[in-house]
């Protein structure tokens, strides 16, 4: 279709409750937007790839969500086709979900009226491709939760959820306990949970048998052991070969498991030590995988291992054709269990499923309130109706056994083809789901090994996994991350040494002010990192990163001024307007902090700390009322925060509803008990009802005389 240009009416005046001159701004920049979306359309018609269609529409994402919402509304009156082939990058490319809706109702309208996209989004980016166009805002390097493109949300809907698992439901089943003991050593406890005519005690007597192991123990060092044990996915053929009676006398389940450990010649003695799907050099982990059948004793009471199955060698017999048809074969599988199309629908993660419910919201504010609600009682219905699924938490599980043992076949086409860069993109996501950044890492120091070609971006990605693995231990004991830093420094340093791009300059200088060491080495590499940035939003990081050396230096004033750049760069960076009013407080200028801290609440309305800083300033204020109200949104954006729940509670303490304050501090500590602001809260709760009981106690005594 001809891109015919019909003339548009100019968009209503923006309207904001907002200070006049921000206002202004807001309205001059989308007025800006306007008179240039036409140039916007060309370069996505130019556009080759995803990451060229994302810097086409990047002035539009860089405006607040208010804004970009007015803009849509102004740009849906211009009915030609390069506005609404802005409308279809938006909609495909930007991340928040609100604007996405907004820009596919106007598409709807623009094609109601026959005027279509000239644009077609590109194809999603590949491995290489991701790794260029990563933020480097979450993890210094290049954020790897952006990389990760997995095709549900299995991997966001808690680790500790998964570590439930593991350590609860099925640690009291005799293979999880035998792994655990044997990788700790324990010998002779993992002999005895052996059936007496096991292949695995190779004949020998229990003196004999612990001997061979501590032998080897001796020369591999096993340490840091994991254990999942749980139920395969089984192929159509596997169920039809099944015998049509079930032994009651046996029991099979399957174990994931890992052991660190170096590889000595008397690893082949041991029958219970399987093949492993791959390793990590760097660390020494091994990964495993095997099919455990238990036997009752003769006297049909207790179970005991009879004997395993190695799944990884026999998954490594299976061709390329056959691996990749049991992937697909499980991602089907995942896809039809409720809770996955819960998560899909809820968090938009599967894009099919994403569309679609933007298309049935905007359908059911079309039908009204009345027909949308009985929409959504059917859709509980089908959940109800389809028990034979089992709870939230079995399918959760089923769904973790399932892609653990996705990744295990994806492991088995990287070790047929290792250099086919095209097994590790599979795998990646795989490893991403069940949340093993380890692995991850040992798939990218495989790619620097195998494909020379893309060495440094294997590099990039073992810094960047290894950086995120430290950041999430870095408030631990010294003791308990020491190893993992030296590590990280080291990978870190090797990927510096191939690519030393800003990326690479500014990760090692965040690790080193994270450590709160070298700070002259940590401050050079800014220096190197700012000489070769290429955009705003890099140099923007460089200037927090200075800013950060300021205040390990005691010199919030010097932080300031590095702080403000930052934020005239990209008033978007994470947390920037919560540091500026963290910096502001420190130098006694409350206003200006308050200020900072409302615009870290509108810009990052996912991010607690603008609300929680607010709130206590409001508080020191007296202004209790604001400061209920604006917990109150706070909450709403960040239902899981236990800190806005233990400063809520603290507003009702003061208001004197005790019945509400306790109510909160009691889902708080649900959340995380552990918190100084719920601590806090709790103790002062407890002071006031102390005292109201005594003071009830002394006036019962007066009652009574």
């Amino acid at each position: 279709m001809a891109k015919d240009k019909q003339p548009g009416k100019q968009p209503e005046k923006h309207n904001q409750n907002v200070p006049s001159d921000q206002q202004t701004d807001n309205e001059a920049q989308i007025q800006e937007q306007l008179a240039h979306y036409t140039d916007i359309a060309q370069q996505l018609y130019s556009s080759q790839s995803y990451q060229q269609a994302e810097e086409a529409i990047a002035p539009i994402n860089e405006m607040t969500e208010e804004d970009q919402l007015t803009f849509l509304n102004a740009l849906s009156r211009e009915r030609n086709s390069d506005a609404a082939s802005v409308l279809l990058a938006i909609n495909t490319l930007t991340q928040q979900k609100q604007v996405r809706k907004e820009a596919r109702r106007a598409l709807i309208r623009l094609e109601s009226m026959n005027i279509y996209s000239q644009w077609e989004p590109p194809q999603m980016p590949s491995l290489i491709e991701s790794l260029n166009m990563l933020s480097p805002e979450l993890t210094g390097i290049n954020g790897i939760d952006t990389f990760i493109p997995t095709p549900d949300d299995i991997e966001d809907t808690d680790e500790e959820d998964f570590e439930d698992f593991e350590d609860e439901d099925l640690d009291d089943t005799f293979i999880s306990e035998f792994i655990k003991e044997w990788g700790n050593q324990n010998y002779e406890e993992a002999y005895d949970l052996l059936a007496v005519n096991s292949p695995l005690r190779s004949g020998l007597d229990k003196d004999a048998w612990v001997a061979l192991r501590q032998q080897w123990a001796e020369q591999a060092k096993p340490e840091g052991v994991k254990v999942t044990v749980g139920y395969r996915y089984e192929t159509e053929e596997e169920l039809e070969n099944a015998p049509d009676t079930e032994d009651e006398s046996t029991q099979e389940l399957d174990a994931f498991w890992s052991l660190v450990y170096q590889e000595t010649p008397l690893d082949s003695s041991l029958p219970e030590l399987p093949q492993a799907s791959l390793s990590y050099p760097l660390t020494g982990r091994h990964w495993f995988w095997a099919s455990y059948t238990l036997t009752q004793d003769d006297e049909g009471g207790e179970f005991f291992i009879h004997h395993l199955t190695d799944k990884v060698a026999e998954s490594l017999q299976f061709s390329d054709d056959e691996l990749n048809k049991r992937i697909d074969e499980i991602a089907d599988e995942l896809k039809t269990l409720p809770v996955f199309k819960l998560f899909a629908a809820l968090e938009g993660t599967d894009e099919d499923t994403d569309e679609s419910d933007e298309d049935e919201d905007i359908e059911d504010e079309e039908l009204g309130d009345e027909e949308a609600d009985e929409d959504e009682d059917e859709d509980e219905e089908d959940w109800d109706e389809d028990e034979d699924a089992g709870t939230m938490e079995e399918q959760l599980e089923e769904a973790f056994w399932f892609s653990l043992q996705a990744t295990y076949y994806a492991e088995a086409l990287i070790a047929h083809h290792p250099q086919e860069l095209s097994n590790y993109e599979r795998a990646f996501p795989k490893a991403a789901a069940i949340q093993d950044d380890e692995r991850f890492a040992a798939y990218a120091a495989l790619i620097t090994k195998n494909i020379p070609e893309e060495r440094n971006t294997g590099l990039q990605l073992q810094a960047s996994v290894w950086f995120k693995m430290f950041n999430a231990v870095i408030d631990e004991e010294e003791e308990q991350n020491t190893q993992l830093a030296e590590r990280t420094e080291q990978v870190l340093r090797e990927s510096l040494a191939v690519n030393k791009n800003a990326s690479d300059y500014t990760s090692l200088a965040q690790f080193l002010v994270a450590r709160d060491e070298r700070l002259d080495e940590a401050e050079q590499l800014y220096q190197q990192a700012l000489a070769v940035a290429e955009d705003s939003e890099t140099r923007a990081i460089i200037e927090s990163g200075f800013a950060d050396i300021a205040h390990s230096r005691q010199d919030p004033q010097d932080a300031l001024v590095h702080l403000q750049r930052a934020a005239e760069l990209d008033p978007n960076q994470e947390n920037i307007w919560y540091k500026l009013g963290d910096t502001y407080q420190e130098l006694d200028q409350t206003k200006r902090a308050e200020e900072s801290f409302i615009r870290s609440t509108e810009v990052e309305p996912e991010n607690e700390n603008g609300f929680a800083a607010l709130a206590s300033l409001w508080t020191e204020q007296g202004k209790t009322k604001e400061t209920i109200k604006l917990l109150e949104k706070g909450l709403d954006s960040n239902p899981d925060s236990a800190t806005l729940r233990g400063l809520m509670a603290i507003q009702y303490i003061d208001q004197h509803q005790y019945q509400k304050a306790d109510q909160l501090l009691q889902e708080a500590e649900e959340l995380d008990p552990d918190a100084e602001i719920i601590q806090l809260a709790r103790q002062v709760l407890a002071a006031i009802q102390m005292q109201q009981q005594e003071k009830n106690s002394k006036s019962n005594k007066r009652k009574k005389r």
